[in-house]
């Protein structure tokens, strides 16, 4: 079988990977024109386009994302056996990751096998916990951080996954006795209220929607959390329906567990950010582990269901 230029499938597999033709000329030292040439060139080999061009950013294709995962794995396979002919597996190195036990649980946690098969040379201490680690002292060495435009003075805080709000529940209550159909039918409902919805978030809390269907009060009734985990889990055992963020339930929605009883959705304000000082950022497991952080965010982005009406 006759294969596109090496030349072509590099340049291509970094863009992707990296989500910008600059981000893979730095990589690959050459020039943004010249990924921008090869990955054209690997377009018409194989007959179809693989990004679309919207203005200067980049956004794979179905055909884009269907390829780029299979590339990834066989460079790395390809960068593994290398190593290993050259001399040994490469040593063994450890990452300290900072995070919030909600994301490390609805989001990493189920991802985490496939950046152990590609590198299974790199340990991960996952660090969950509600308090940010001071990244300068060294209490970890990448943190990944939940709020809007985060940028710290001496840091590289690269944007990861941005995520929508909507109501979520049980498919039992959907159909159930009190059907829902439409967001008045949420009055009859238990609500799942979240403890410390923080105010800069008015759609993490039942108000902002109840207004939205031209009911004043918002019922105060039903179970409250302090903790996105046991919210979720709470509407996936019935308990009632939640506020759901895309990026902690979007797994849960695709396995069945939760539906989504209406079509409104709110982008979030805050979205999340990989941050790490530059020293960490120049080693060879901190920078794997961004790479791969960023491909499994743009794999969750693009993961094919289609996009419901948005409410702004």
């Amino acid at each position: 079988m006759r294969l596109p230029s090496l030349t072509a499938l590099r340049a291509f597999e970094a863009a992707a990977r990296l989500g910008s033709f600059a981000r893979a000329a730095d990589e690959l030292h050459v020039t943004a024109a010249a990924i921008s040439q090869q990955v054209r060139a690997l377009e018409d080999d194989i007959g179809m386009p693989l990004f679309e061009r919207i203005g200067r950013r980049i956004k794979l294709t179905e055909a884009g994302r269907a390829y780029a995962p299979g590339l990834a794995d066989g460079f790395a396979r390809i960068s593994a056996a290398t190593a290993a002919t050259r001399g040994g597996a490469r040593p063994r190195v450890s990452l300290r990751i900072s995070l919030l036990p909600s994301f490390a649980f609805g989001w990493l946690n189920v991802r985490l096998t496939d950046f152990r098969q590609r590198h299974p040379d790199i340990d991960l201490l996952i660090d969950a916990s509600q308090r940010n680690a001071d990244l300068r002292r060294g209490e970890a060495d990448l943190a990944i951080r939940y709020g809007i435009g985060i940028v710290e003075d001496g840091l590289i805080c690269d944007p990861l996954l941005e995520e929508d709000v909507f109501p979520v529940c049980s498919p039992a209550l959907l159909n159930g006795p009190l059907p829902l159909r439409r967001l008045k039918d949420l009055a009859e409902h238990t609500l799942i209220h979240d403890l410390f919805a923080h105010p800069g978030e008015p759609w993490n809390a039942w108000a902002a929607w109840f207004a939205l269907a031209g009911i004043p009060h918002a019922p105060q009734a039903g179970p409250r959390y302090n903790d996105t985990i046991l919210i979720n889990q709470a509407a996936i055992q019935g308990q009632g329906i939640a506020i759901g963020r895309s990026a902690l339930v979007d797994d849960a929605l695709t396995q069945g567990l939760l539906v989504r009883p209406f079509d409104a959705v709110r982008q979030a304000d805050y979205s999340y950010w990989i941050v790490m000082t530059p020293e960490a950022a120049a080693t060879r497991a901190a920078a794997a582990f961004r790479d791969w952080l960023l491909m499994m965010a743009r794999e969750a982005a693009g993961g094919g269901r289609a996009p419901a009406p948005r409410m702004l």
